[in-house]
């Protein structure tokens, strides 16, 4: 516990000290919030900026930063810690779940002023949502299974999905069937035992692929070599 604690203590230094990521992360959905204000009728039409924070936390907060730790070469300073890969994981995702809730508590206060929206429906809505989608936290470990490919690269490929995949998020469009921000903002709304069943098989596959990659996960980026 207190070497995740230190873990911890030090990602937060990291990304106070940067600020942009979790600048990002809260005022994209916010600027989407207004431009599609017209739609909100009530709390639960923010699902789908929630879903925003939680990709942008996970995928860029979790996957791609420990492939720019590593890349930058400051794993040392990590593992000088502790050499375990998973304390090294779960300080990463505590850290974008605090990153996520913080970025939450913005949104649903602004969300709350201008539009029809209980703010203690929205902030009980948003933290489930902040824990049902920890699988994709796991999920996204596997992009440190790309040794070849830098995290230039990577962010540049993921930041296109993404901003194609906000663009077309409230839109009737056959690329929602691949959407993700889609899926994460349709947890909430699951019914009948298959789409129970879909999730948790969904969830078991992004977390063993994920604690698989983890095990694999090398602290000396090729890319340095």
């Amino acid at each position: 516990m207190n070497v995740i604690q230190a873990y911890y203590i030090l990602n937060m230094k990291i990304l106070l000290k940067e600020k942009l990521p979790l600048l990002w992360s809260t005022a994209l959905p916010v600027i989407f919030l207004f431009i599609n204000g017209q739609y909100v009728q009530d709390t639960m039409f923010l699902n789908y900026f929630w879903a925003i924070i939680i990709f942008a936390c996970y995928i860029f907060g979790v996957g791609l930063q420990a492939v720019r730790l590593r890349e930058a070469g400051l794993l040392k300073t990590y593992f000088s810690m502790n050499p375990s890969r998973m304390l090294f994981f779960i300080s990463l995702v505590l850290t974008q779940m605090t990153s996520a809730f913080i970025s939450m508590v913005i949104l649903n206060s602004i969300a709350a002023l201008f539009f029809p929206v209980s703010f203690v429906e929205a902030m009980l809505y948003s933290t489930l949502l902040i824990f049902l989608a920890l699988p994709v936290a796991f999920l996204s470990a596997n992009l440190t299974m790309l040794h070849k490919s830098s995290y230039q690269t990577l962010s540049t490929v993921i930041a296109i999905i993404f901003f194609i995949s906000l663009f077309t998020l409230t839109f009737e469009h056959m690329i929602n069937y691949v959407n993700p921000l889609v899926y994460l903002s349709q947890i909430l709304f699951m019914q009948g035992a298959f789409e129970y069943l879909v999730y948790v098989i969904g969830s078991a596959l992004c977390i063993i692929t994920g604690v698989y990659s983890l095990r694999n996960y090398r602290v000396n980026s090729i890319m340095r070599r």
